[in-house]
């Protein structure tokens, strides 16, 4: 059976545009990784003044973000891939039943505004968006970053994914994911009547 992956644009008339096609294609495959099948994914494009509600509500901390990740399944311990593939049971038959009982896995909430800061770190955009897909991908699986031990082994798992879909086709998955599109009245990342001359 097929997973389900939405993408929805909520930042329309900025001048942000997402292929959610080349998107859906990341996601798919992290999704196939983990050995996950009829698994529901939602993946939501917002502003600023959106994320930055949506953190102080649910984690109080009141400043934009440039992800956010609310996973629907708990998962203990939480799911690596690396570890599986470590100890040579990967795929594991725990992984196997989990999959089959739970069918949302959770929604990934990512500000391209805040994100677009983080560009110099990975190259562009595209890069960016598709690192923080994983990144928060992880978070849906149980993992995180609060210890010193949870931060290496999520950061390396991280890098070591972003690595695998620039690297499994002659062109990344990601290239070109991202468009700006700079006629629009208020562009992408700028503020109003910054377009002005």
């Amino acid at each position: 059976m097929a997973n389900y992956i939405s993408v929805t644009n909520n930042i329309l008339g900025s001048g942000f545009q997402i292929n959610s096609r080349k998107l859906k294609k990341i996601v798919e495959l992290l999704l196939r990784l983990f050995c996950f099948d009829e698994t529901e994914v939602s993946i939501s494009f917002v502003g600023k003044d959106t994320i930055k509600e949506l953190n102080s509500t649910y984690r109080k901390i009141n400043t934009p973000t440039d992800v956010l990740s609310f996973p629907q399944v708990e998962f203990n311990p939480p799911l690596s891939l690396i570890q599986k593939v470590s100890e040579a049971r990967y795929p594991s038959t725990s992984l196997k039943e989990e999959k089959t009982r739970y069918n949302i896995l959770g929604d990934i909430i990512i500000c391209p505004e805040i994100a677009k800061k983080n560009v110099k770190k990975s190259g562009e955009l595209s890069c960016e968006i598709a690192l923080l897909t994983i990144h928060s991908f992880l978070h849906l699986c149980g993992q995180d970053h609060l210890s010193k031990k949870e931060a290496e082994g999520m950061f390396t798992e991280q890098l070591l994914l972003l690595n695998l879909i620039t690297t499994i086709n002659t062109t990344p998955l990601w290239k070109d994911m991202v468009k700006i599109d700079t006629t629009k009245k208020q562009s992408f990342g700028k503020k109003k009547g910054q377009n002005k001359k």
